[in-house]
């Protein structure tokens, strides 16, 4: 028979050992110990992460340890049935949420539709009870790792998620020379240009001027502009301006064009 896991802790919730089939019992500690295993295996996963490889990831690596010691103090709690320790570190893990929310919104993260994943595990975790020994025993632990699990899903994939937002993506397709001798190859490279087509992306760029002279600067709002030069190898300079975590960055950029 298979047991759906709600059902299985309406059945831990309400009824005894005594009275709930043993095979339910057995099924409770399986899923237990797999559920440790998945929670187990995402902490390694983002224990994992290089120091500076990524500013989200860092971001998140900083305040997962602070998750780490009261999720690992309920745990024992649970554990021990230890219910004064397990009410304490509930309260310290509720800071710790309000602690992540206060510094996401502070950083004017743009990629917030995963606010209401924490939120959610914040008030699951709120609800979290030991459950008395005359139940199945792994009910609490069993309950507790479904949501530390969902919970560092969540992290794991706010890692990944970059610190900007992008509504488009086209391809764009470069070749390495525009003339060839018979018998020779040409390079195609392949890219995937991903922006924000709602935002207007100021660009500054200067064509044969290094120096960039603001009396010989070309600003544009443009996505697709045209570019006139002299005979000859032709260089331009540029600056584009870039929103990252909803604050402006500017990015210089450089390219080459003949005119025959």
């Amino acid at each position: 028979m298979i047991y759906k896991p709600a059902i299985l802790l309406l059945f831990i919730l309400f009824a005894s050992c005594e009275t709930i089939q043993p095979e339910i019992c057995q099924f409770i500690d399986q899923e237990t110990n797999k559920k440790k295993s998945k929670v187990e295996l995402l902490k390694d996963k983002i224990e994992s992460w290089s120091k500076n490889s990524h500013r989200r990831m860092d971001f998140i690596q900083i305040h997962y340890n602070r998750f780490k010691e009261p999720l690992s103090n309920i745990e024992n709690a649970i554990l021990e049935k230890d219910i004064n320790m397990f009410s304490e570190n509930k309260i310290n893990l509720d800071k710790e949420f309000d602690y992540l929310r206060m510094w996401i919104k502070s950083d004017h993260w743009q990629n917030i539709d995963f606010y209401w994943l924490i939120d959610k595990a914040k008030n699951e975790f709120n609800k979290l009870n030991i459950i008395s020994d005359k139940k199945c025993q792994n009910g609490s632990l069993l309950q507790f790792y479904d949501i530390e699990a969902d919970f560092l899903s969540t992290l794991y994939l706010i890692g990944y998620s970059d610190e900007h937002v992008f509504s488009k993506l086209e391809p764009y397709i470069t070749l390495d020379k525009s003339r060839i001798k018979a018998g020779d190859s040409i390079l195609v490279n392949n890219y995937i240009i991903a922006y924000d087509s709602t935002r207007v992306y100021e660009m500054t760029y200067w064509v044969n001027d290094s120096t960039f002279n603001p009396e010989n600067a070309i600003v544009t709002n443009d996505f697709h502009n045209y570019i006139t030069g002299q005979k000859g190898i032709n260089k331009v300079y540029g600056i584009i301006k870039l929103y990252q975590y909803n604050k402006v960055i500017q990015r210089r950029w450089y390219a080459t064009f003949e005119v025959e």
